[in-house]
């Protein structure tokens, strides 16, 4: 993502946001989480994170390795895992980020695009 000189925005940020924002553009020494990589936006976003030194890809149905396999081919640079995990069970949500850890060590960036949500109604 490049960010234009000219972009405003509207509201102020917090001084740990507003130094990393011009970062945003390189993911080359980000490790990165993405829930829902076994379709669709999971998939692309998983993609767009090529940049990444360690992508990990969270999807229900891991034996679905096709994110996982587009991933591979685009780039010999970063390491990819899958984790198996269904998101709608809210036990199995607080063990993603142990395995994560275990995983890749540092995560520095987390995009959820799994269509299960755990929020009040």
């Amino acid at each position: 993502m490049h960010l234009e000189p000219s972009l405003q925005i509207p509201f102020p940020l917090p001084t740990f946001i507003s130094t990393t924002l011009s970062d945003l553009s390189s993911l080359a020494s980000l490790n990165v989480l993405i829930t829902g990589t076994t379709r669709d936006i999971g998939t692309t976003c998983a993609l767009a994170a090529v940049g990444a030194p360690h992508i990990l890809l969270v999807q229900r149905d891991q034996p679905n390795t096709t994110s996982y396999n587009e991933l591979l081919a685009l780039s010999s640079g970063p390491r990819a895992n899958v984790i198996g995990a269904d998101l709608s069970n809210l036990d199995v949500i607080f063990k993603i980020l142990p395995r994560a850890f275990d995983l890749a060590g540092e995560l520095r960036v987390c995009v959820n695009c799994a269509p299960s949500q755990h929020a009040p109604p």
